[in-house]
């Protein structure tokens, strides 16, 4: 997959981590689906074509999951990843399903048929939104924490007063207004 081609990048479900529904993902479970991929909603919305943010293009890796996630030019699309950019939504979930389950609610296999964006931690705590992808007006991309600090590259000047008390030699205090520019970044 071409570097340009994502918006964001994280962890689709972590392997060996009880998720809140009782079941644990083996390691593996979802290495077929290396190289695929499937569709990127909002909170597992199957109701119409028009939840479909984006797609998410997983990569298998030993920890699990690992997703390229690129939004669509909807509205919604385009919404998302402006939550997505600014940091407002920063976890991850699937759907999954052909699910081959071991004794204790283990799953060994499973096919994962959605990935969705949530406001809140999903079922699996290790499934987040590592890092959002920046494009520039000259064509070049950064890659980015979630939270991110924009600023112009402008050093902030102030003018700040500040009073200074002299004592004379004959013990009477003198008042004077000293005025200093002081650079703070």
């Amino acid at each position: 997959m071409a570097k340009t081609t994502y918006d964001f990048v994280g962890w689709a479900s972590e392997y060996g981590v009880l998720c809140g529904d009782g079941k644990t993902i083996a390691p593996g479970a979802f290495a077929a689906q290396d190289g695929t991929e499937v569709p990127l909603v909002f909170q597992h919305d199957h109701s119409s074509a028009k939840t479909i943010l984006g797609k998410a293009y997983i990569e298998h890796r030993d920890k699990g999951p690992y997703i390229y996630g690129s939004f669509n030019e909807t509205e919604d699309g385009q919404y998302a990843k402006a939550c997505v950019n600014h940091g407002d939504i920063k976890f991850l979930s699937i759907f999954a399903d052909h699910l081959t389950k071991k004794p204790g609610g283990i799953i060994t296999k499973g096919t994962i048929k959605e990935v969705s964006l949530v406001p809140f931690g999903g079922a699996n705590p290790g499934a987040y939104i590592e890092q959002a992808v920046l494009a520039h007006g000259d064509g070049t991309y950064d890659e980015v924490e979630v939270q991110a600090f924009i600023t112009t590259g402008l050093e902030i000047e102030t003018d700040i007063e500040t009073e200074v008390i002299a004592h004379a030699d004959d013990g009477k205090e003198e008042k004077e207004m000293a005025k200093e520019k002081e650079r703070t970044v």
